[in-house]
């Protein structure tokens, strides 16, 4: 992902994380979008219900004070030549069109985790899968800044089996 939002940066991009329930895709994504500091607004929208994705765009239209619509908030992407990432969290419906919710314009970046491998369409994408245990261990310890001792990975062993 970090290859592919770096190259050129003057068009629209979208990728796709796609897989199983669980899996991590939103994890990913958010740690991806946090160590990025070129997008100059990150915009996430729960993209569960056709609900859920037009408030989220209500909430971005009242904050950027340009209007309390879904469009006036697409409106103010598409004039906002900037670096804006727009993450379309948990599209899973296979019966939402996600396009009526891009912005109509050839920059910015939209990031889409989804369980439907079919939004692949959309653009580049990824699947995300299960981790192997020895790699679940190991992210478990970093994340808790704990060392790799041998006490510490049978505990993080034993966390990681309850988890699955």
């Amino acid at each position: 992902m970090h290859e592919f939002f770096a190259q050129d940066v003057q068009s629209r991009k979208i990728y796709v994380l796609h897989g199983l329930g669980g899996a991590g895709k939103t994890q990913i994504a958010l740690k991806f979008i946090e160590g990025q500091i070129h997008f100059t607004d990150r915009i996430l929208v729960d993209a569960s219900t056709m609900e859920t994705i037009e408030t989220g765009l209500k909430s971005l239209a009242t904050a950027k004070q340009t209007g309390n619509s879904g469009q006036d908030a697409l409106n103010w992407l598409v004039s906002n030549h900037k670096e804006w990432l727009l993450f379309f969290d948990n599209a899973d419906d296979p019966g939402i069109n996600l396009n009526q919710f891009f912005p109509k314009c050839k920059h910015g970046n939209i990031i889409i985790t989804t369980r439907n491998p079919n939004l692949r369409f959309y653009g580049a994408h990824s699947q995300v899968s299960d981790m192997e245990e020895l790699d679940a261990v190991t992210l478990l310890l970093n994340s808790a800044h704990q060392e790799m001792s041998e006490p510490n990975k049978l505990l993080a062993l034993d966390i990681v089996k309850v988890s699955c």
